[in-house]
């Protein structure tokens, strides 16, 4: 859940909202996420393929744990507690921060490494700013980008 949310920076409700078949969907080799507008705080869509590095992980987790969190109840839902029950998003946001000692939003900010404030005070951009686009996230998209202000600064190189 902590490498898919590094991967993917869903947001929680999105993340605990996984369910098999429905926006969970394995195929062969491969797993994709398709969020839907009951999904998303937005109400868009959000297509993404399930990391690579992660897909064997999963594999493991839905053939091998999973059924024992089940212990033979049936459940479209991907994470499951200890007594068979859904992970409700608050307590997986819980155990997230725990386990990481950040709550899930902050893996969100954590997409695109914001620029600290002493880079944009010891550099002169050659254009009137710098524009980051905010790839990665849901409500993202290329034309709504990050822009950061020129700052000028007596410091030199």
């Amino acid at each position: 859940m902590i490498a898919l949310l590094a991967a993917r920076p869903l947001r929680p409700r999105s993340l605990a909202s996984l369910r098999r078949g429905h926006n969970l969907l394995l195929s062969g080799d491969h797993c994709q996420i398709a969020l839907g507008p009951a999904d998303l705080k937005t109400r868009g869509t959000f297509d993404v393929v399930w990391p690579a590095r992660l897909f064997d992980a999963l594999q493991k987790y839905l053939a091998v744990y999973r059924p024992r969190l089940l212990n033979g109840a049936v459940a479209d839902s991907l994470w499951m507690t200890n007594d068979g029950s859904v992970l409700k998003q608050s307590s997986m946001q819980r155990l997230i921060a725990r386990a990481t000692g950040i709550y899930p939003y902050l893996f969100r900010d954590c997409v695109l490494p914001r620029l600290p404030s002493t880079i944009l005070i010891t550099l002169r951009w050659s254009p009137p700013c710098l524009v980051i686009p905010a790839y990665g996230l849901a409500n993202a998209t290329i034309s709504t980008p990050r822009a950061f202000a020129p700052v000028e600064s007596t410091r030199q190189l």
